[in-house]
């Protein structure tokens, strides 16, 4: 017995509740068909339900005179049909409604039965029993896509599996458009994994004709999170419509996660959408994900493969100098300067730095979109207030910091070269000078909250140098360990949400995990070569 909820497989039918999930098994099950039961005149019984959608049931199901397992759907639109005995009958008001799906679930059946795809489940026949209709397909032996993603860290997947898995998926697609059919219910769960990892498209419960108007919302079966506006709407279909499926399947593939569902977008005006991937992920799910059906591709194929040919992208030496071109550095001279907080509450040290040169702003969304194109990383979880090019990066750990410095050909600055930067040689407290003044950076002292701001923003709160955001915005990852735990990262600098003015002072030390990022946690480069 399986469990419809979790898919908790082998259950011993004696067993009330899944092990799994906690659900309670014959709820689930109260309207399937009962193990044992016979079909098409005693050629196939029943082993046990796979799982369920909107429209119908999948069993296992043993082909009595062959002794061969096979996938049994049965037409069971739930919400419109109940089950006496074996009998499928339709409640009062859908009749009608129920007899014209019944023969047109038949119809696309017997059109998916001529299609003869490594990537697409097999139909071997189909019949009429018990008021309703079955298709018989090949059993699938292998886990789905989901119990993947599932397993995977992050919940997403290395982006060469990605590849694997939606080129396979593509051509599967392209054999069923080439049919005059859409699938409709692109998702994890619709995808089985063999042995080998080949995915193979299941579940054609939701299919439809090519170009399918005339249907209300409510006639149509989908996944609310993966389904397109048009779809959920009643309105006309086509090939794009599963390539909004694709593209949502690939985002999360990449991610762990999925794009905004499609009636929020409509809801709130976002589109376009545009995820924060790097080439050429960005532009294919991009183009995936127009809320209008005719601003997407029309082919399959030629959303999958012209922009995305040999998955080349501009050369990582161009995005590198395009980066450090990017960058305004500002030169910090030679020489003393006072480091560390004044008695009584510290102790200041007079110490001597070579010449170097340090970022004159945090590094930008923008600057950090570019290493992630080149090096092909994902951007780091978007915060609640979305990408913005001018703010500065955040959400990014001290390893993640000093893996852009090392393939940048820079450095993290210590928390001397960072101090300098920020104060100058006089020993004063703030960047601007001795006392707190709230308009010289962003912060949420006195506030209830603040907000981050473009790392040009405050150009009063400069230091001496000219360096900018050294106090607020964001907390700065340095190079150097916090203490002797050995285990600690330096950051500098408070950030917009503080609400003290002490943390904000250039001596003011905090620390955290290497491994740890936050919406407040960002850095800047130095290094030792001069600035023109």
């Amino acid at each position: 017995m399986r469990c419809l909820t979790c898919s908790a497989d082998g259950l011993s039918a004696e067993i009330t509740v899944c092990p799994q999930c906690g659900e309670h098994l014959p709820t689930l099950l109260y309207d399937t068909l009962p193990i044992g039961a016979l079909l098409d005149g005693g050629r196939y019984r029943i082993d046990y339900a796979l799982g369920r959608g909107g429209f119908g049931i999948t069993y296992r199901a043993m082909h009595i005179e062959l002794e061969h397992s096979v996938a049994i759907k049965e037409f069971y639109p739930k919400e419109i049909v109940y089950r006496d005995g074996l009998l499928v009958k339709a409640r009062t008001p859908y009749s009608e409604k129920f007899i014209r799906d019944c023969i047109r679930f038949t119809r696309e059946g017997k059109i998916l039965a001529r299609l003869n795809h490594p990537g697409i489940v097999r139909v071997m026949n189909h019949f009429e029993e018990h008021g309703t209709a079955y298709l018989v397909m090949e059993l699938v032996r292998g886990r789905s896509l989901r119990d993947e993603l599932n397993e995977a860290e992050g919940h997403r997947l290395s982006e060469e599996r990605v590849r694997e898995i939606m080129a396979e998926l593509v051509e599967a697609l392209a054999a069923v458009h080439a049919a005059d059919l859409l699938h409709l219910d692109i998702k994890p769960e619709n995808v089985i994994l063999t042995s080998d990892g080949k995915p193979i498209l299941v579940d054609f419960g939701a299919a439809r004709r090519s170009i399918s108007t005339g249907s209300s919302s409510t006639d149509r079966v989908f996944t609310y999170k993966y389904a397109p506006i048009e779809l959920m709407k009643g309105d006309t279909l086509g090939v794009g419509s599963d390539i909004f499926q694709a593209g949502m399947l690939l985002h999360e593939l990449l991610t762990g996660f999925l794009p905004p569902e499609s009636w929020d977008r409509l809801l709130k005006q976002l589109d376009p959408w545009i995820p924060n991937l790097p080439e050429p992920w960005k532009g294919l799910v991009a183009s995936a994900l127009p809320l209008e059906l005719v601003k997407r591709p029309s082919n399959i194929f030629t959303w999958w493969n012209e922009p995305n040919a040999a998955f080349s992208i501009t050369s990582p030496v161009l995005l590198r100098e395009q980066l450090l071109a990017s960058i305004e550095w500002v030169n910090i001279p030679p020489g003393k300067f006072i480091y560390g907080d004044s008695p009584p509450f510290g102790r200041h040290v007079e110490i001597s730095l070579p010449a170097y040169k340090i970022m004159k702003y945090p590094v930008t969304v923008a600057q950090y979109r570019l290493y992630c194109e080149a090096t092909k990383r994902l951007m780091p979880e978007m915060p609640k207030w979305g990408w913005q090019d001018d703010h500065p990066i955040v959400n990014v750990s001290w390893e993640d910091a000093a893996a852009f410095a090392e393939w940048a050909g820079v450095a993290l600055p210590t928390e001397e070269e960072w101090e300098k930067a920020a104060r100058g040689t006089d020993g004063r407290k703030y960047p601007w000078g001795s006392t707190w003044n709230p308009s010289k950076c962003s912060h949420s002292v006195g506030r209830s909250t603040g907000h981050i701001t473009p790392v040009r923003s405050y150009s009063v709160g400069a230091s001496p140098y000219g360096v900018m955001n050294m106090a607020g915005n964001v907390w700065e990852w340095c190079a150097n360990l916090y203490d002797d735990s050995q285990c600690l990262r330096a950051l500098r600098g408070g950030s917009w949400l503080n609400k003290y003015p002490d943390i904000f002072c250039v001596t003011y030390r905090s620390s955290n995990n290497p491994t740890c990022g936050h919406d407040v946690y960002s850095f800047r480069c130095v290094s030792s070569s001069p600035a023109p």
